[in-house]
């Protein structure tokens, strides 16, 4: 009697351990099938919301069905309330805000501090997207533009030439 219940048990943990492990091979195997992003979209804005919300829809018209695909982005670059009421209404966009601190020293005297604030917004913006979160593609729009219906095919299929392109060390949509 014995004998047999120390079988059953060493079947039973055989039997454990065998799904575990087929569960374990099935999960692999799910995330594995995840897809990729071809690569983030962000809308850059700072003080007008109209105009960002017409981008906006315009961006969510063609991007819905391919989502996962392109998943997009808001940076904000300032503290205009308007905008980001309007940037987070929307719950399939991630919401970036940029508030520039310290002075901006141009480098000759009578450029735009303007221009640098720009850039110092869109560095911010880049460095968020590919060393936070991990992105290989970036596509910009800013917050006065609407996209074609083919916008996100074209990028799609620019991003496999460049896949197999050996002799793009990086690339630029």
């Amino acid at each position: 009697m014995r004998r047999k219940f120390c079988d059953i048990r060493i079947l039973l943990i055989a039997a454990a351990v065998t799904l575990i492990f087929l569960e374990t091979r099935m999960m692999i195997g799910v995330e594995e099938k995840k897809e990729v992003p071809v690569a983030a979209v962000v809308i850059m804005a700072c003080n007008r919301p109209d105009y960002l919300e017409r981008t906006i829809k315009s961006v969510l018209e063609y991007q819905r069905p391919i989502a996962t695909k392109f998943p997009l982005f808001i940076s904000q670059d300032g503290t205009n309330p308007n905008v980001k009421t309007k940037a987070r209404s929307y719950n399939q966009i991630t919401y970036m805000q940029h508030v520039t601190s310290g002075p901006v020293n141009t480098e000759r005297q009578g450029e735009l501090v303007a221009y640098y604030k720009i850039a110092r917004h869109y560095k911010w913006a880049l460095d968020k997207l590919f060393f936070i979160h991990g992105f290989s593609r970036v596509i910009i729009l800013e917050d006065d533009m609407e996209i074609a219906p083919d916008f996100f095919d074209y990028f799609e299929a620019a991003a496999a030439l460049l896949d197999k392109d050996k002799y793009a060390p990086f690339q630029l949509f």
